[in-house]
């Protein structure tokens, strides 16, 4: 079966690999068995966990191909942070003023080592288990996603794919920031974000928002991938 032309059969899989294997497959034509679809399929969700199709433990059918192969399109295009030009937003402001706003920028995700200890001895001990999406953010996740996808396909008169697209991006995103932030916290070992849609318990970003944020913490010209391990694929 690892021969068949157009994919490759690997575990663990990091997220770049299976995104440009189920592209590439995508362009074929060939029916493949249970078992080998199954490992696309699984593929595909680990990707896109908050597409349609695999909301709720669901897998897409081989005749959703079209229609997941239009997904992964979709996203190919929109998948890396764009690089920004650097704006001077504080052009013509006194200098005192710029000096408080570069101070609170670089103090920007920055914690000290007795809050980062806090977290760590949280984590290691049990009494906070740092992996696990609390069933109260999948909730609001979900209530949010809804609504927004509703706006924008009345709004914008989009179709529901695009729609769902454009809040799942602006989720994405908003994930990295979070990502991001343990990053420079040092804390990506004991902590997974809390993938509830929001920032800070309850902003709503726009997807130029958070480009200009990961722009600021270093992650322009990033897909997501670089900060995941295989093992998070599962």
């Amino acid at each position: 079966r690892g021969g068949r032309k157009g994919w490759k059969r690997s575990r663990p899989i990091d997220k770049a690999h299976a995104f440009s294997n189920l592209r590439k497959f995508g362009k074929g034509s060939k029916t493949l068995s249970a078992e080998d679809w199954t490992e696309h399929a699984n593929q595909f969700c680990s990707l896109f966990p908050h597409n349609p199709k695999c909301r709720d433990g669901k897998r897409p059918e081989q005749n959703d191909l079209g229609s997941i192969t239009k997904a992964i399109e979709r996203r190919q295009k929109r998948r890396r942070v764009p690089k920004l030009k650097r704006i001077d937003w504080l052009s013509g402001v006194p200098d005192a003023l710029k000096e408080r706003a570069k101070d609170r920028k670089e103090k920007f995700g920055k914690t000290s080592i007795e809050t980062r200890n806090q977290f760590r001895n949280a984590c290691r001990s049990g009494r906070v288990n740092c992996r696990v999406q609390p069933e109260e953010s999948r909730k609001k996740r979900k209530l949010i996603r809804d609504h927004l996808a509703k706006v924008e396909k009345e709004k914008l008169n989009l179709d529901d794919e695009t729609a769902d697209d454009n809040v799942e991006i602006r989720f994405d995103r908003t994930l990295r920031i979070k990502r991001a932030l343990l990053e420079k916290a040092n804390l990506t070992a004991e902590v997974d974000p809390i993938d509830d849609g929001v920032f800070e318990s309850d902003i709503l970003l726009t997807e130029e928002q958070t480009n200009l944020i990961l722009n600021d913490l270093g992650k322009a010209n990033s897909t997501g991938d670089e900060d995941l391990s295989p093992d998070e694929e599962e």
